[in-house]
């Protein structure tokens, strides 16, 4: 069974922080190796903000972890 991932967003308007399943791949996702070996997750993904009522596009850079957050 596939399970909705839930991601942290934080408003780039607002500033508040909220969770959602509600977001989609904006694009293509791709996985980028360095030399040492590490990987890295690149992309886009769209969600519309509970907040400001705006769309959003977030690089997956720009997503913060859920693990770091109280």
């Amino acid at each position: 069974m596939v399970r909705p991932v839930e991601l942290y967003f934080v408003c780039p308007l607002k500033g508040k922080s909220y969770w959602t399943r509600d977001w989609e791949i904006a694009g293509e996702l791709k996985v980028e190796e360095n030399p040492p070996g590490t990987r890295r997750l690149k992309g886009k993904v769209s969600v519309t903000c509970p907040h400001c009522e705006s769309r959003h596009v977030y690089a997956t850079e720009e997503l913060v972890c859920p693990l770091t957050q109280t």
